[in-house]
């Protein structure tokens, strides 16, 4: 096509044009993006798009030059619309937890709490997550459940948010192009760990805190800090595992470790006395149960951080990482910090360890001479948006999730899934369930049960004597098991009685 022909195409579609061919032409091509748009909703399509694109191409060049002019002048856009996307996502399609949160939530329902939510279980001598589990519970009890939930959430979200940006941008310090660098790395870290933001576990609340020590900068804010961490680990048993987050606080070593020393101590008593001077063998409890588990049997969140390591958009963090080792502006405590969460060896941590990895390469390029395109902010942001767009369809959805409506006073048994969780958060109260949040704590006898049904079979004469009046699972295949009558269908989930 000539560039004759294509300027006088792009003409009737001018929108800085003020000739009445133009401004009828762009009136009529965004009428037909509106129609088109409303048509999609119905359809899934995503036609809606193709004439506002039009629009785009006829007028790239001015358009782009607006652009990047508005986004020299308000930089915080280049980060805050993409993120701004995905809120509005979270929004229109709500989330759900699919694990822990939910039995959280719901344990307040229960006048003796996880001893009334949970049959042919061990309990721990004291609770594991004491102020996290009255917090939220009474969160629940205010707002209700699903509210409770997405408070969470957004708390997770924003929190996080906010903390890492701010970070970044201080160890960026001046530099040109650190809207730009900022965006590159949340869309990374978002891509590696915001899963688990949807989670919104105690953990997540302390990785949060944790990173904000980067943002100390008075002795005011160490105080701060520190109280805050140490009240936060009255909610989470491995707490301190997060304390030597103290190492980013701006003191010299011998500061660094007092606050680490006092933390700790601290905890250890409040620990004390919110167990009875049952702490060390409430902690010891835990890790008994989890060496417990039958062979087989395997959590996600214990397998190697490698299976983590090697999804792209972590290795492309950890290269750039590695890369910032020696640079002269690099910030080696923040490396140091990732390096204690990696000698876990297990993939719960990759929600710490993959922003620090990102805040480290970052103050390597505080220095950085860097030659980007002019259109740079533009294609930042529309990039940003739309891998954040496509990020929160990643999220479990809560208009899928499992949740049926049981007789109160039903007994369930589940493999170990998210129906374990979300089937508490539908019933509050209500009902019992097995296993409970530690697998390795049920009996042997239904550990097993648990395992046959991840291979797909059951036993019946498994549950006999059991008690269970229903059983819930998505992955039984062959011929319908003599104790089990097909109650109720969601999706791939089906609700049995269990006869």
């Amino acid at each position: 096509m000539s560039p004759v022909l294509i300027a006088w195409v792009r003409s009737f579609f001018d929108i800085y044009s003020t000739s009445t061919r133009s401004r009828l032409g762009v009136l009529a091509t965004m009428a037909l993006g509106v129609v088109l748009l409303g048509l999609g909703a119905e359809t899934g399509s995503g036609g809606g798009a193709i004439p506002f694109l039009l629009l785009v191409w006829a007028n790239h060049e001015r358009f782009l030059k607006t652009l990047e002019d508005l986004l020299e002048r308000n930089r915080w856009a280049v980060v805050g619309v993409p993120l701004l996307v995905l809120a509005a996502k979270l929004v229109m399609t709500p989330p759900a937890a699919s694990d822990d949160l939910l039995r959280h939530l719901a344990s307040a329902f229960w006048a003796d709490g996880y001893a009334g939510m949970y049959v042919h279980t061990a309990l721990p001598p004291a609770p594991l997550y004491p102020a996290f589990d009255r917090v939220v519970g009474a969160l629940a009890f205010a707002v209700g459940l699903p509210g409770a939930m997405w408070i969470l959430q957004a708390l997770a979200f924003s929190g996080f948010a906010l903390v890492f940006v701010l970070a970044a941008r201080r160890f960026l310090g001046g530099h040109p192009f650190s809207d730009v660098l900022v965006l590159v790395a949340m869309v990374l870290v978002m891509q590696t760990m915001s899963a688990r933001l949807v989670l919104a576990r105690p953990e997540i609340f302390l990785t949060i805190w944790a990173l904000a020590g980067t943002l100390v900068a008075t002795r005011l804010g160490v105080l701060i800090w520190s109280v805050t961490g140490v009240f936060l680990g009255t909610g989470y048993w491995l707490a301190a595992l997060y304390f030597p987050a103290a190492i980013l606080l701006p003191l010299s070593w011998r500061g660094r470790v007092g606050i680490l020393v006092t933390m700790s101590a601290l905890w250890a008593w409040l620990w004390w006395l919110i167990t009875d001077g049952h702490a060390l063998e409430t902690v010891l409890w835990a890790f008994s149960q989890v060496a417990n588990r039958l062979p087989g049997i395997v959590v996600g969140e214990n397998v190697s951080i490698v299976n983590v390591l090697l999804a792209p958009s972590m290795l492309v963090l950890a290269f750039a990482s590695f890369w910032a080792l020696g640079r002269s502006a690099a910030e080696p405590r923040v490396f140091v910090l990732a390096l204690f969460f990696l000698l876990s060896n297990q993939a719960r941590y990759c929600g710490i360890v993959a922003p620090l990895f990102a805040l480290h390469a970052l103050s390597a390029l505080r220095t950085a001479e860097l030659r980007l395109p002019v259109a740079i902010r533009s294609m930042a942001i529309t990039l940003g948006a739309l891998s954040m767009s496509v990020l929160s369809s990643t999220y479990t959805n809560y208009a899928t999730m499992v949740r049926f409506d049981l007789p109160p006073g039903s007994v369930v048994m589940t493999a170990f899934n998210q129906a374990t969780y979300s089937t508490l958060f539908a019933n509050p109260g209500e009902i019992r369930i097995a296993p409970a949040f530690e697998v390795g704590a049920l009996k042997p006898r239904y550990q097993q049960v648990v395992l046959d049904l991840g291979g797909g079979k059951l036993h019946c004469d498994s549950l006999e004597g059991s008690g269970f009046t229903h059983l819930i699972e998505n992955s039984l295949v062959g011929p319908i098991p003599a104790c089990l009558t097909l109650v109720e269908t969601q999706r791939d989930w089906r609700l049995w009685a269990v006869r």
